[in-house]
């Protein structure tokens, strides 16, 4: 093996042809001889290569090279003798221990680089790279020479570091330990690595080979007990160096390592192996039962017994290596473990079941990590979970109605939504002992989303009349049913949070059958309801439904050629979704509608269900014949969901590119920070802090109980108690201070002293006077505009709508929707870049805002999720000419 002293600075890459070769010539010297230490030193090089190399450098010396270059140049030769003394003295290391001249020149090379390096190699110039490189290309010959060297006998390395200079001792008793170090992994490497990764292969092929396996298990013994210094060939101690080589793996190496050799390799290598051992001593107490007459009449299992299975070398390592693995394991995870555990004690000891369930679901990854890989928890990583599951599962309890056993409905109704999500996704600690009672959770899920189930049925309600209508008014059914979709969507996002549709966890329903189950169940209470007004041309709005479906669908289609341009990207991202739930959603009603008739038909006509179901059972039939005038569908696409249709069916286009949909994002991030107005404190009483007050009677005294603003809250109380508040659907409410107190009553459980300021942020003047500016910033980019391209400026007043969540970090979801209503007279600007004003139809007239404010915990920052939506319905009256004078 030819080796080159090798080395390398931070100043320039050495590459391994610039270096001078040392006294060794090759280090393929550390290949001995049968004799021992037998070692063939190279003659040094010739007086001619000496003369050569001097010439050399003085040529360089002379010829006016750059300062940076000489430097070079210094480093590049100072790193090419170093490598030189390195490599004589790995050499000469390999020399008989009982040779004085030997011993006495390994002492001088050693004190050479001792006085150079003071000790340390990593401070000489490519010294450590040269250690490193010269180990990496030495093989187990070579490394056998250098263990039986001085560095292997006490002795020997003794007497070499008697002849250095006491003031040089101790750096060279450094040196030899970074040596010995160097060789110890590198020999870790040749005799362990190579027969632990043949072991990987053999467990991680399709069909195990056994024989192969017990080749490879026998390897990886000798190698372990070559290095093993104890010298009692015991063994633990043998053993021990397994431990000592798989500490050495980097990560990435070791979770390589884990998924070849994992639990259930192990196990099924286990079964093989105790296979072959019981088919091995079955022969072999055959032929002892044959070849001895005394044991003739003796049970053939008896015999068996005089083979010791311990000394079945192959499948003790087997055990071995499965227990070194576990250890290594559980000692990787110990301090990302320990500080879980002291972080869960912290949280227990302080009541915070929120903490506890962030730390529990962060154990639960942990653990997760080690199941991908090694199929299998540790059995002392499972003791040390349970233990701390124990210790902590009391914390969720329900102490009087649930003091045992799994956690019940009386304590996970306690439960805030995080928290039981938390819970819920530590899958890996359900079975070490957070044990959950998932029938209840079904159930209490169901009770928290049965206030937007509700409002669900009632735009299906809304949807219905809008069928009724005669005749058909497409614009107001397109807005039915985006609404409609706006709940589906806000219902399964909702689900979603609450871990829901989790792919580790138990899903109820997929999510199109949990919106199909909605709409049956919808349509299904109409029937009840009100049966006379649902039969009513019933097959008619089947058929209208699925051909809207279809309309929907074919739009989707052709987004997706947008979406890719990067003008559209995100934008068409968003509406692609609206209009796939639209059509998912209006799909699913008019099936509902029909497995209505069809049980209708059943139950009242037994006999005509032949031929009902001729006509309304085949979809593509169905949608075939269903007919939606573009005339009428093609207004409400461009106006609900921004969509142009050009000339021709195939022509389609958005009215806002994500370009124009950002600029207005500054000003919706602008309304934080918000400055609470000094003078309300002037106007509570002198003798009452501004704490005497609650946060709802300062919002009551600023008069911020206005008719514009609704909202729902979401989020855990004080007490960590599970907070839901979602204002009634309609907009009129007889009793409206009643509802405003108890969103404020929710608002503040779970905002806390930042309520106040969430409230100025909802304030409804500033966040229609924000969204103004920024249609103003969008220009004639505005989606606001008529088919002409005349962009309308809208502004004014009117309902705004805000949905607001805490989320686990303590930040604030603020789900926004600005609607400006009652427009009447509208400025706005034609094409030609004329102004004009708009007369609209006041009652029927309106433009839409929605976006979704990330809030900071302390109300101080805000940023846009994602870009803000647009929707209108514009009824021109008539079109007036601003001139300009």
């Amino acid at each position: 093996m030819d080796i080159q002293p090798l080395g390398q600075t931070g100043t320039q890459s050495v590459r391994r042809q610039d270096l001078a070769v040392g006294p060794l010539g090759t280090v393929g010297n550390l290949r001995f001889t049968p004799r021992q230490g037998g070692t063939a030193p190279v003659a040094p090089p010739g007086a001619a290569a000496n003369v050569s190399s001097s010439w050399a450098n003085l040529q360089f010396a002379l010829s006016g090279a750059p300062v940076q270059a000489r430097k070079q140049r210094e480093i590049l030769l100072k790193v090419r003798a170093n490598s030189r003394s390195i490599g004589d003295l790995l050499g000469r290391l390999t020399a008989p221990t009982g040779h004085a001249r030997a011993l006495a020149a390994i002492a001088q090379d050693l004190a050479r680089l001792s006085k150079i390096s003071r000790g340390d190699l990593a401070a000489l110039p490519g010294g450590r790279e040269a250690l490193t490189a010269y180990m990496s290309e030495l093989d187990y010959l070579d490394l056998v020479a250098l263990r039986h060297g001085a560095l292997g006998h006490a002795d020997a390395r003794n007497a070499v570091l008697n002849q250095v200079s006491p003031g040089l001792r101790e750096q060279a008793a450094h040196l030899l330990q970074q040596i010995e170090a160097a060789l110890e992994l590198r020999s870790a490497q040749e005799v362990v690595l190579n027969p632990l990764w043949g072991i990987g292969r053999l467990l991680f092929a399709s069909s195990l080979d056994a024989q192969e396996l017990e080749i490879q298990l026998d390897k990886l013994y000798s190698g372990l007990a070559m290095l093993d210094s104890s010298g009692t060939q015991n063994r633990a101690s043998i053993v021990h160096m397994l431990d000592v080589y798989l500490q050495s793996l980097p990560d990435d190496q070791f979770e390589v390592l884990l998924a070849q050799i994992h639990s259930d390799a192990l196990d099924a290598a286990e079964d093989a192996l105790s296979r072959r051992w019981d088919a091995r001593t079955t022969q072999a107490a055959k032929e002892k039962k044959n070849n001895d007459p005394s044991l003739a009449q003796k049970e053939l299992w008896l015999i068996k017994l005089q083979f010791n299975f311990e000394d079945y070398l192959p499948f003790s390592m087997l055990v071995h290596l499965r227990a070194a693995l576990e250890r290594e394991i559980c000692a990787r995870l110990h301090p990302s473990m320990l500080r879980l555990e002291l972080a869960l004690m912290s949280a227990v000891s302080l009541g915070k079941r929120l903490v506890a369930s962030r730390v529990l679901l962060d154990m639960n990854a942990l653990l997760d990590r080690i199941q991908r890989t090694y199929r299998a928890l540790p059995e002392e990583m499972v003791y040390s979970v349970s233990k701390q599951l124990q210790d902590s599962f009391s914390l969720f309890r329900n102490k009087r109605l649930n003091r045992e056993g799994a956690l019940n409905a009386d304590s996970l109704r306690e439960l805030d939504d995080i928290t039981l999500v938390n819970l819920r996704r530590a899958t890996q600690l359900h079975p070490l002992g957070l044990t959950l009672d998932f029938e209840a959770i079904k159930q209490i899920v169901v009770e928290r989303m049965e206030p937007l189930r509700q409002r669900f049925n009632a735009g299906a309600r809304g949807v219905f009349w809008a069928l009724s209508k005669d005749p058909m008014d497409m614009p107001l059914l397109m807005r039915r049913l985006q609404d409609l979709s706006d709940v589906e969507l806000d219902y399964i996002r909702q689900l979603e949070d609450l871990g829901h549709f989790d792919d580790g966890g138990p899903a109820l329903v997929d999510r199109r059958g949990l919106v199909r189950d909605m709409c049956e169940r919808a349509v299904g209470e109409l029937f009840r309801e009100a049966p006379a007004f649902m039969e009513q041309d019933a097959m008619k709005h089947m058929e209208l439904l699925r051909g809207l479906a279809s309309k929907y669908s074919a739009t989707a289609s052709k987004l997706e050629g947008i979406i890719v341009q990067g003008d559209f990207e995100e934008g068409g991202r968003m509406t692609k979704e609206q209009l796939d739930a639209a059509c998912y959603l209006v799909n699913d009603m008019g099936e509902a509608l029909h497995q209505r008739l069809m049980v209708m038909a059943q139950e009242s006509h037994p006999d005509a269900i032949g031929g009902l179901h001729k006509h309304v059972s085949t979809p593509k039939k169905a949608e075939s014949s269903a007919r939606v005038p573009p005339g009428t569908f093609y207004p409400g696409l461009r106006e609900l969901y921004g969509v142009a249709y050009g000339l021709t069916a195939n022509e389609i286009a958005l009215l806002a590119t994500d370009k124009a949909r950002a600029r207005m994002v500054p000003e919706l991030e602008a309304l934080l920070p918000v400055v609470v107005p000094v003078a309300l404190e002037a106007a509570l009483p002198a003798n009452e802090s501004d704490q005497g007050l609650t946060v709802r009677e300062r919002l009551r005294a600023q008069e911020i109980e206005d008719a514009g603003i609704l909202f729902s809250v979401r989020g855990s109380g004080s007490g960590e108690q599970p907070i839901r508040f979602m204002w009634p659907g309609s907009s009129v409410l007889e009793n409206r201070r009643h509802t405003l107190e108890s969103a404020l009553d929710a608002l503040v459980e779970v905002a806390g002293p930042q309520a106040e300021a969430l409230m100025h942020l909802m304030r409804h003047e500033d966040t229609h006077a924000a969204v103004a500016r920024g249609l103003k910033h969008m220009g004639m980019d505005s989606p606001f505009k008529l088919r002409d391209g005349t962009v309308v400026h809208v502004a004014g007043a009117g309902p705004v709508v805000f949905d607001v969540a805490k989320i686990e970090s303590g930040d604030f979801l603020v789900r926004s929707t600005v609607r400006f209503s009652d427009l009447t007279a509208v400025p706005a600007r034609q094409p030609d870049g004329m102004d004009a004003v708009i007369t609209m139809n006041p009652w029927t007239s309106w433009a839409e805002v929605r976006y979704v404010l990330h809030v900071s915990a302390d109300v101080q920052e805000a940023r846009v999720i994602g870009l803000p939506q647009f929707r209108h319905h514009f009824e021109l009256v008539k079109r007036e000419i601003v001139v300009t004078v």
